[in-house]
């Protein structure tokens, strides 16, 4: 693994994290039916991914396997206007239908692609390579996966072929232990 995965880095980022609260009452369901605790794990992390700024409020953000629009309702509400959801079975309003393997965006449209289930993708390189060719040079990728070690992490990082490893975090998204590894993209 690279140093950017340092126990330095990642104790400021565990900081980051632990320093930041989603307001509101845990159980609240939104009208689509999302309940806010569910946001609340989501929002901790993108709001970490801002605070490093792998993207702003005004960035073009793609979030691949959407499900049913969590990650983009997380987005909207920490400012960021322009998120596009993608999911092979369509959430209106949140998410479109769209195979992740074959996205239907022109190359290099997007500032930040976001996926919270990677390890879902049938074809994970077809996957990962959709994600960077739709994403710009000098943005950024991040994917989750199960919680994993080194060498899991080094088969994720192998996947991306036109991007560096930034860094990895142990995360918790849905009350699920999983890994976010952030990679930037260097076309």
């Amino acid at each position: 693994m690279s140093a950017a995965t340092s126990s330095n880095a990642e104790t400021s980022v565990a900081r980051l994290l632990l320093s930041l609260s989603v307001h509101g009452r845990r159980g609240q369901l939104f009208s689509n039916g999302v309940k806010l605790s569910d946001l609340s794990d989501k929002l901790v992390v993108l709001r970490s991914d801002l605070a490093q700024n792998l993207f702003s409020n005004n960035s073009r953000v793609l979030v691949v396997s959407a499900g049913a629009g969590h990650s983009v309702m997380a987005l909207n509400k920490i400012g960021v206007n322009d998120v596009n959801g993608v999911e092979l079975v369509e959430s209106h309003p949140l998410v479109g239908r769209a195979d992740p393997h074959s996205l239907p965006f022109f190359d290099d449209v997007f500032d930040f692609g976001f996926s919270p289930f990677l390890e879902r993708a049938l074809f994970p390189a077809r996957y990962v390579g959709e994600m960077e060719r739709t994403v710009k040079g000098g943005g950024a990728c991040v994917v989750a996966v199960e919680e994993c070690g080194g060498e899991e992490v080094e088969e994720v990082e192998k996947l991306f072929r036109k991007s560096k490893l930034v860094e990895v975090n142990n995360v918790t998204l849905g009350g699920e232990k999983r890994t976010s590894i952030v990679m930037k993209v260097v076309k």
